[in-house]
C-alpha cells in the first residue's frame, strides 16, 4: 500500500504540479523496474531505462486519460504492467512508441522510437553469457556469493550489503575484489588479464 495513497498524488498532477510527478515516480521507480530488467536481461541497462521511462510517459499520453481514469489507491500495478508490456515490445524488436499530446498544428502519429536493440544473435549470445555468469555467481562460496548477489543480481546499495555482512566498507571491497578475481578466473580461464 502507498504511504499516502496514489489517488492525492494523481489529484496534485492532474492540478499541474510537477513535484508530484517527480515523487510518484520517485515512489514506483524500484518496483517498476525489476520486472523490466527480469524481461530484458540486466545486460542492457539502457533499454531497462527507457522501458521503464516509457512506461512514466504513457501515464502522460493522451491528456493523462491514463491518470483520469484512475480510480483505485495504488497506480503501481497499473504502471508495471505497462512497464512489463513496453519491455515485451522491446524484447520483441518492436519499436515502442510514446506520444503526449503534440500541438494541434503538427501531425497525430507518434513518433518512433528509434529500435536500438540488438540482432537476436547478439541476444542469444548475451543472454547465454549472463546464464554463465549467474552459474558461477552461485558457485561462489559463502560470504563472497551472498555479497555479490545482493551488489549485483539484487542491486542492493554498498551500505545495505555491508550493514548486512556485518562488515566495513573496504572489508566489502575486498570481498568484491576476491569474488570477482574467482569469476574472471572460471569465466576465462587462461584468457587475458588486462591491467
Amino acid at each position: 500500500m502507498p504511504q499516502n495513497g496514489d489517488r492525492e498524488l494523481i489529484g496534485r498532477i492532474l492540478d499541474g504540479d510537477a513535484e508530484a510527478g517527480e515523487e510518484l515516480c520517485g515512489r514506483l521507480y524500484r518496483s517498476v523496474r525489476g520486472p523490466v530488467a527480469r524481461i530484458l536481461g540486466r545486460s542492457d541497462p539502457s533499454a531497462i531505462e527507457e522501458a521503464v521511462q516509457n512506461a512514466f510517459l504513457r501515464l502522460y499520453e493522451n491528456d493523462m486519460r491514463e491518470l483520469r481514469a484512475f480510480e483505485g489507491e495504488d497506480l503501481g500495478p497499473i504502471v508495471r504492467a505497462i512497464a512489463k508490456n513496453m519491455a515485451l515490445r522491446v524484447w520483441r524488436g518492436e519499436a515502442p512508441t510514446v506520444r503526449i499530446d503534440a500541438p494541434e498544428d503538427q501531425a497525430s502519429e507518434p513518433t518512433p522510437i528509434p529500435d536500438a536493440r540488438p540482432s537476436p544473435g547478439e541476444v542469444i549470445l548475451v543472454r547465454e553469457r549472463r546464464q554463465s555468469i549467474e552459474r558461477a555467481m552461485a558457485r561462489l562460496p559463502g560470504r563472497d556469493g551472498r555479497v555479490v548477489r545482493r551488489l549485483y543480481l539484487d542491486e542492493a546499495d554498498r551500505r545495505t550489503v555491508a550493514e548486512e555482512e556485518r562488515v566495513a566498507a573496504n572489508s566489502l571491497d575486498q570481498i568484491v575484489y576476491r569474488a570477482r578475481l574467482r569469476l574472471r578466473d572460471e569465466l576465462n580461464p587462461g584468457g587475458f588479464r588486462g591491467k
